[in-house]
């Protein structure tokens, strides 16, 4: 008799060869191993998605990570125009507080010479108003004085 999968020649009472009955439980192998390049194939597909998600997350971050960067870069420049625009006020007020109290001197100086000035002025009154009850005559009289003549 012949083996009924692969035609070798069998004792008359064994259907399969002894090489078959070994195979016999690798037809469900065989149904295994395409269950199992489909676990596979889903497994793939499932590490390819999460790696989806990572490149994702990655560039999400990288984005944000870039768009953080260029804000605190201009929030750093913004100050530093902040800080030299204080900077040059802060040099103007100072050079103003110079020249004011360099003009504050002057009118003092000037308040001064005024005082004395004043002063000047009422000792030349008083003067004239000694030499008025002096001699007896009046302003008018007095500017009219003809110049005296030395001989």
């Amino acid at each position: 008799m012949n083996c009924l999968r692969c035609g070798r020649t069998v004792p008359d009472q064994i259907l399969l060869c002894p090489e078959c009955l070994a195979e016999k439980d690798k037809p469900v192998q065989a149904k295994i191993e395409p269950l199992q390049e489909e676990v596979q194939k889903e497994q793939l597909k499932k590490l390819r998605k999460k790696h989806t998600r990572i490149r994702r997350c990655l560039a999400l971050f990288m984005v944000l990570t870039i768009a953080a960067t260029i804000l605190l870069a201009g929030q750093w420049y913004i100050m530093q125009q902040q800080s030299d625009r204080m900077a040059a006020q802060t040099s103007r007020i100072n050079s103003l507080e110079t020249a004011m109290q360099e003009t504050q001197s002057e009118l003092d100086q000037a308040n001064a010479l005024n005082d004395s000035m004043k002063d000047a002025i009422a000792t030349a009154q008083q003067t004239i108003e000694q030499y008025q009850t002096v001699t007896g005559l009046t302003p008018e009289e007095i500017e009219t004085l003809p110049p005296l003549v030395e001989e």
